[in-house]
């Protein structure tokens, strides 16, 4: 996505906003009950992580969640511009995660650019993406 008139914020900007959104949202869901450092962290990390922020744009999207035009150029550049070997080369198509890597992006994107411009629309998001984290909890006590 190019720099275009009156657009504030690369999408770049926009994912490395996000990826720090959507850390704190996650670390403040876990601060209850008390636990010790090491217990916060790990649920924590659990949930921030590249696959499983595509698998939450992924569940988002397929419960029905319309994206807005800004929000879908978001999403388009992750898919298209991501591929740039400067972002991230460590998911590289060899190992086979540059998929991954482009939808968590575009999660990120979106949610820095909903932080910045539509903050209820990013706390419809976080609500709806509560129940999946819910349930990769429960995925993850049980293995």
């Amino acid at each position: 996505m190019q720099r275009r008139e009156g657009l504030v914020h690369t999408p770049q900007q926009l994912a490395y906003l996000g990826d720090a959104v959507w850390s704190l949202h996650v670390r403040c869901k876990y601060l209850s009950p008390p636990k010790n450092f090491a217990s916060y962290r790990t649920a924590a990390e659990r949930h921030v992580n590249a696959a499983r922020q595509s698998y939450y744009l992924d569940r988002l999207l397929a419960g029905g969640w319309r994206l807005s035009p800004e929000e879908a150029r978001l999403v388009q550049w992750a898919k298209r511009d991501m591929s740039d070997p400067r972002f991230r080369p460590k998911y590289s198509a060899a190992g086979g995660q540059l998929g991954t890597y482009r939808k968590a992006t575009a999660l990120e994107a979106v949610i820095g650019h909903l932080s910045l411009e539509d903050p209820p629309r990013l706390q419809e998001l976080l609500h709806l993406l509560e129940p999946h984290l819910e349930a990769n909890d429960a995925r993850d006590a049980k293995q």
